[in-house]
């Protein structure tokens, strides 16, 4: 018999155990990313976006992101990114992982201060805006988070 691959045992090992419990009559219930997948954005070092999810097609390449400014009912581009990926299967010695994650982080970049070079995020998360991220792929088409609405500004007296 060849010679399987680690992932290889755990895609046929699962398969089996679906197999020997539905001849039995039990289903297997569903993940709960079978309704799609799920986004959210929250708010990461330097003041920039992150945006993750899961649920997605498994080791795409070609994932595209929209981070809008939707505050008032707008709909503004605060910054798009293309090429990006989700995660293909994988497993380790104890478990298999099905893949389809996925995350991406605002752009930042290098400014100068008064003690020298820091990050700052490219485009900030402003006080008292709301912010929606869309991710694009061929399998999984439109997918629309939730939205994030940051602080309201605190007035400098």
């Amino acid at each position: 018999m060849p010679k399987l691959s680690l992932l290889s045992r755990c895609v046929l090992g699962a398969a089996a155990v679906a197999a020997t419990l539905a001849a039995a009559g039990i289903a297997l219930a569903a993940p709960a990313s079978a309704a799609g997948p799920g986004l959210v954005l929250s708010e990461g070092s330097y003041g920039r976006w992150v945006a993750t999810g899961s649920g997605y097609a498994s080791g795409r390449t070609d994932v595209s992101d929209w981070v809008m400014d939707v505050t008032g009912g707008g709909w503004t581009l605060l910054e798009h990114h293309t090429g990006k990926t989700t995660t293909s299967p994988w497993c380790s010695a104890v478990t298999c992982f099905l893949g389809g994650t996925y995350s991406d982080l605002g752009s930042i970049s290098l400014a100068m201060g008064p003690f020298g070079l820091y990050w700052v995020a490219t485009h900030p998360l402003a006080c008292g805006h709301s912010y929606q991220p869309i991710t694009y792929d061929a399998a999984d088409g439109y997918v629309y988070g939730t939205v994030l609405t940051e602080p309201a500004c605190v007035p400098l007296h």
